[in-house]
């Protein structure tokens, strides 16, 4: 067994989130959950623009790819859910067939709300 030597972690704890995300988020930054309550609604609008904000610019992607990439960003386990979200919300485009996505660079605020 290793002996505490008192040397801080070679990571921190927490990511570089505003305080009030801290909850939601782990040290990398991914989403742990989402908000939940009333008057929440603006917490996860920026966990989600937080979200969007990393996805790759260019190009398109099937929906496994997206939803891989998605996986990748939060932890809650439910990528789908999370995809649907960035789409209703603006961040993300898809076709009709919902088997092309791309990341839509200029997203609508009202359409985020």
């Amino acid at each position: 067994m290793a002996e505490f030597t008192g040397e801080p972690l070679a990571r921190p704890l927490v990511c570089d989130a505003p305080d009030d995300l801290q909850p939601y988020l782990d040290w990398k930054g991914r989403i742990l959950r989402v908000a939940e309550g009333k008057g929440r609604e603006g917490i996860n609008a920026r966990l989600y623009e937080r979200v969007a904000s990393t996805l790759p610019d260019a190009g398109k992607f099937s929906e496994r790819e997206i939803n891989a990439i998605l996986g990748e960003l939060h932890l809650y386990g439910d990528a789908t859910a999370l995809r649907r979200e960035l789409v209703d919300r603006g961040y993300l485009g898809r076709t009709r067939d919902c088997h092309e996505y791309w990341k839509v660079k200029n997203p609508d605020v009202l359409g985020r709300m």
